[in-house]
C-alpha cells in the first residue's frame, strides 16, 4: 500500500534536508523530503519526526487544517506464507494490514485530509516511535 510516503527512486528525485533543531507546531523534526515533479517543481514535502504525534500536535493542526476526511487505524492482518521451491527451510510471507475508521483516541496508523489542489496525510508508527507527515499537490 503507497500512502503517499513511498520514494520510487526510478521515477523522480528526493532531496532531504537534515536538521534536528526546527520545530513544526509542538514537535521537533530531523528531516524535510521534497520530491519534485518532472518540470522540478516541487510536488510534495514529508516531515519525518522522531515521535508519534501527540494529541498537543493534532489539536493545533486541526486548528488550521480542519477535521481529517479519514482517520484510518489497524484492525488486524492477514498473513499468508508458503514454502519457497529453493529451500523448504525458507518461508516467504506476505502480510496485508487491516484497516478501519477510526478516532484519534484509537491511535491512527493514517490520517487523510483532502484541501483545495493539495492533500495532507499522516502516517504514524507508534511502535516504532515515529510519524511522517505529507503534503502532496493533487494532479489536475
Amino acid at each position: 500500500m503507497d500512502e503517499g510516503f513511498e520514494n520510487k527512486k526510478s521515477s523522480r528525485n528526493l532531496y532531504s534536508i537534515l536538521d534536528k533543531n526546527k520545530w513544526f507546531y509542538s514537535m521537533p523534526y530531523n528531516t524535510i523530503s521534497i520530491t519534485p515533479d518532472e518540470n522540478k517543481m516541487v510536488r510534495s514535502i514529508i516531515i519525518h519526526f522522531n515521535s508519534i504525534i501527540d494529541l498537543n500536535f493534532y489539536d493545533a493542526f486541526v486548528l488550521d487544517y480542519g477535521n481529517p476526511e479519514s482517520i484510518q487505524v489497524f484492525d488486524g492482518y492477514d498473513s499468508i506464507g508458503e514454502w519457497t521451491k529453493d529451500d523448504p527451510n525458507q518461508r516467504v510471507r506476505k502480510t496485508t494490514y487491516k484497516l478501519k475508521e477510526g478516532k484519534f483516541e484509537d491511535e491512527p496508523l493514517f490520517m487523510f485530509w483532502n484541501k483545495n489542489g493539495y492533500q495532507i496525510k499522516s502516517l504514524t508508527k507508534h511502535k516504532q516511535n515515529l510519524s511522517l507527515i505529507s503534503f502532496s499537490i493533487v494532479p489536475r
